[in-house]
Parts: structure tokens; sequence; C-alpha cells
């Protein structure tokens, strides 16, 4: 959800990819982090993705009356920086709420743009 930030600033970019020694610090702490908190990492190829249909699906609800919400937010991560897939995709997002057996149509579509 940064992609706006970064216009603001006159970024066309993250500021990782556009400041090299910034963006090195970043990878090597993310490595670090999920080393420490046993989470699979894996460097993505594009960076950022968009991001805005899973943060769409994470607001419909807060953690407090859906459960499943932090299993969402963390399969989303596994798939961005894990897996290296398309976390915007809503293919991508059916399969991360397939795989979690929650009803995927109910949140994709109601986080639609045209809905």
């Amino acid at each position: 959800m940064l992609g706006p930030i970064f216009k603001e600033q006159g970024w066309d970019d993250s500021p990782f990819n556009v400041y090299l020694a910034k963006g090195q610090y970043m990878w090597r702490d993310m490595e670090r982090l999920c080393a420490k908190y046993g989470v699979p990492f894996a460097r993505p190829s594009r960076l950022p993705r968009d991001g805005l249909l899973a943060a769409r699906v994470a607001c419909l609800t807060s953690a407090e009356y859906e459960p499943w919400l932090p299993d969402f937010v963390q399969a989303v991560f596994r798939a961005n920086f894990g897996e290296d897939r398309e976390i915007g995709d809503a293919v991508e997002i059916r399969s991360i709420l397939d795989d979690l057996s929650l009803p995927a149509g109910r949140g994709t579509r109601r986080t639609s743009p045209d809905a």
C-alpha cells in the first residue's frame, strides 16, 4: 500500500530499489527476521507488488471477530516473500483463502473495486 506514498516522494519505485544501500540492508534484515521466526524467505522477483486486494480482504474484518485473519495475513506474507507469488492477483488470493478453507468468493467479491 506504499505506492501512493512513493509517488508523493517523487519515486517511481520502492526506496529499497532506488537506494542500493537501503535495499541491501532491508533484504538482509528480512532474512534475519525470517530466520529468527522460522518463516520461509525468498527474495521476490518484483518489489513492490500490488497488495491492494490482500489488504482489502484483511480489512473486511478484524481478528477479534474473524480468528482466521492472522493465518490469512501470514499466508499472504509467505506467498509474497517465501513463494514469489503475485499477491495482487485475485486467483492467488482465492488460492490462499481456499488453502485456509475459507469462502474465497465472498471475500474477493466484496473487495472488488466494481462491487
